[in-house]
């Protein structure tokens, strides 16, 4: 379609749509025989108040989009609701509109049009372009290949949208409001399904802490899903995966005459004995095994029980420092999470592109290429997190990790590779930060990069704020003793 500008007429034109031709045209219509569209993805106009003053002093440049309506002389709008809407209230007697007539009956395409022109000009929120999403789903001859296709829009990010639109309304306001980010509102959907999660979730939202929690929750379900794996395994092995309260009152049914016994890494169970699985998220397999011992019974059946052994009372310091190793064990399993959530974000650092943190990474590599690091199985959960790998969905072993790691770095641009391998120049830091004791050692100096997090504009959460208070005390260990425990763990300083 073409204008002449001298004469200012419109002239007809085809244009090629679905293999076919049809004619469109440019006329001048009155703002009153334009009706908008009932499906229009846009539920929201906004303001338009500055977009009408406008249009009455320059008029519309850009002409409406239409298609013939069933009604004579009436036409149904597909694109510029907003500039027909702020017509009417500049009082315009009449609009430019391009007419399609191919559109004309076409529900399917009329929605296509309406979302890519409204895509186009960023006009609709995440939760608008999700329902048009649906909406043009519903057709048969529709998928989400073909709408990836024409709306340039991965199908990653259709699903996303589409998943947005389906969340509960209370998030919609928010993610319209922008309150929360489209990545937290994703994260939060994934528990919709479990509603006592999401709404605690949904507490943080926003909040310094959401991606501990949400990291916490996500090692929750993937803890439910192994315990499925590792009980079907067991009793693909005819073991018996019980509680230990199970265990405890199978003794008191016994009268005393069974003994349920954790097998010790140098047990030897006889042939035949009885033994049973205690599902345990920290155990390395996940589970501990149990043994059954049948307890000796005196000339008349009654069980002889063993010689009583006086148990010491607690002093009032071992009270405390057992009531201290438990506090650690929970302070401990509150900072892995905060690790895993502080490792993924320095790992999206690496992925930003920023030149200047590449030149930094490469500097600093060029000053320490010279110095050979040895390989030390306890930095390699550390290393791997801040490399940035993507979970694996896979049964893990050595070849698939591998080449799993091989396909993530081939990937990666030479300034994400600068960044992650300057990020992988500090696991030893990462490592000692992942646990209560590593933030008080004199001979670890966390300092410089806790600073180097900050200018990351890494938010430290609650329990690493509270980890730094603690640093910045007086609460260190004498170094004799942090060295040697940290003999024990296997590290060397």
């Amino acid at each position: 379609m073409t204008i002449d500008t001298a004469t200012d007429e419109t002239v007809d034109t085809e244009q090629e749509f679905d293999g076919g031709t049809a004619a469109t045209q440019l006329e001048e219509l009155k703002p009153s025989v334009i009706t908008a569209h009932p499906k229009n993805p846009r539920k929201a106009l906004g303001d338009i108040a500055e977009l009408a003053a406008s249009i009455k002093g320059e008029g519309i440049i850009e002409p409406l989009i239409v298609t013939p309506a069933k009604g004579k002389g009436k036409y149904t709008l597909i694109a510029g609701h907003r500039r027909h809407a702020a017509a009417k209230k500049a009082g315009l007697k009449s609009v430019p509109c391009l007419i399609r007539f191919d559109l004309e009956g076409d529900d399917r395409a009329q929605l296509e049009v309406m979302l890519t022109e409204n895509l186009h000009r960023s006009d609709l929120n995440a939760i608008e372009e999700g329902s048009a999403y649906q909406t043009l789903l519903e057709f048969d001859d529709v998928d989400i290949k073909g709408l990836a296709s024409r709306t340039g829009h991965n199908q990653k990010t259709i699903r996303d949208r589409i998943k947005l639109a389906n969340s509960p309304e209370s998030l919609q306001r928010k993610i319209i409001a922008r309150q929360v980010t489209l990545e937290e509102a994703l994260a939060l959907a994934e528990f919709a399904d479990d509603q006592q999660t999401y709404d605690r979730l949904a507490l943080h939202l926003g909040s310094r802490d959401f991606q501990v929690n949400l990291q916490r929750a996500r090692e929750a379900r993937l803890w439910e899903k192994r315990q499925a794996k590792i009980t079907k395994q067991l009793a693909d092995r005819n073991i018996r995966v019980t509680t230990n309260d199970e265990l405890s009152q199978e003794e008191a049914d016994s009268n005393g005459t069974v003994e349920w016994f954790e097998v010790e890494e140098d047990d030897v169970i006889p042939e035949g004995t009885e033994t049973a699985a205690v599902l345990n998220e920290n155990a390395h397999d996940g589970y501990i095994m149990h043994f059954k011992r049948i307890v000796e019974t005196s000339a008349d059946g009654k069980p002889i029980p063993p010689a009583p052994q006086p148990k010491p009372e607690e002093t009032p310091e071992q009270i405390e420092a057992r009531e201290q190793r438990e506090r650690e064990k929970a302070l401990d399993a509150d900072l892995r999470t905060a690790a895993t959530v502080r490792r993924r974000y320095l790992a999206g650092v690496a992925a930003d592109h920023d030149e200047d943190l590449a030149l930094k990474a490469l500097r600093q590599l060029v000053m320490n290429s010279y110095t050979a690091r040895v390989e030390n199985p306890y930095y390699a959960p550390a290393a791997r997190e801040l490399v940035g790998v993507p979970p694996s969905t896979k049964d893990d072993d050595d070849a698939h990790e591998t080449a799993q790691v091989t396909q993530h770095v081939n990937k990666m641009s030479i300034e994400q590779l600068a960044v992650t391998l300057w990020l992988l120049d500090h696991v030893a830091e990462e490592y000692h930060m992942a646990r209560a004791r590593g933030w008080t050692m004199p001979t670890v100096d966390l300092t410089p990069w806790q600073q180097e997090l900050t200018e990351l504009g890494y938010e430290y959460s609650t329990v690493e704020l509270s980890m730094l208070e603690v640093s910045d005390g007086d609460a260190a260990e004498p170094a004799d003793t942090a060295a040697e425990e940290d003999t024990a763990d296997g590290v060397e300083e």
